[in-house]
């Protein structure tokens, strides 16, 4: 989840907001986010699915349109490099004119992007500030596993700070590339 949105999981902050002692109903939520979209200060992705009920269903993600705006308007003493860095990934892949979705596997990981180039490319990209616990690299590599298998892409990138590499998953190449390197590459066809 990027920073500066509420927490989507939770019917789009409706426990957050009740447990605060605002009342608000769904729809008012939605519409909200619907203005918070129209005036370009944040960004959603849905779920990849081919069934439009199942995307609008599942809860989106939401991304600032400016991350300084986002961490001057937010109430953490210190800024989340994971949030930063995913939306710093998420915002390069629009500025390349990628379709983006997220995925879900059906056993609970998620992948935070499904990257579809205008020519059909398709690529699974996973962001995460710091590989160094062997625990976080074998939870993402799962993720990105699980996701290569469900929606049968074979392309699979995990962006980090740091570290660089490549590892065998399902099959195929995962390339573990630091964020600087990923921004400077060349756009692929």
């Amino acid at each position: 989840m990027s920073t500066g949105c509420p927490s989507w999981k939770d019917e789009y902050g409706l426990i957050d907001l009740k447990s605060q002692g605002m009342r608000v109903g769904k729809d008012t939520l939605y519409e909200y986010l619907a203005h918070l979209e129209d005036s370009f200060l944040l960004s959603t992705v849905t779920v990849a699915s081919p069934s439009a009920g199942a995307r609008q269903v599942n809860p989106r993600k939401c991304y600032p349109i400016d991350p300084a705006l986002s961490a001057a308007l937010s109430f953490r003493a210190s800024g989340d490099f994971g949030h930063l860095l995913e939306t710093a990934v998420y915002l390069e892949l629009r500025r390349r004119g990628r379709s983006l979705a997220y995925v879900a596997t059906r056993s609970g990981h998620e992948v935070d992007f499904l990257a579809e180039g205008p020519r059909g490319s398709r690529e699974l990209i996973q962001v995460c500030a710091d590989l160094a616990d062997p625990q976080t690299l074998q939870r993402e590599l799962r993720a990105l596993e699980e996701g290569m298998k469900e929606t049968a892409c074979e392309r699979a990138t995990l962006v980090t700070l740091r570290e660089e590499g490549s590892v065998e998953v399902a099959g195929h190449p995962v390339r573990i590339v630091p964020a600087w390197r990923w921004l400077l590459e060349p756009e692929p066809v």
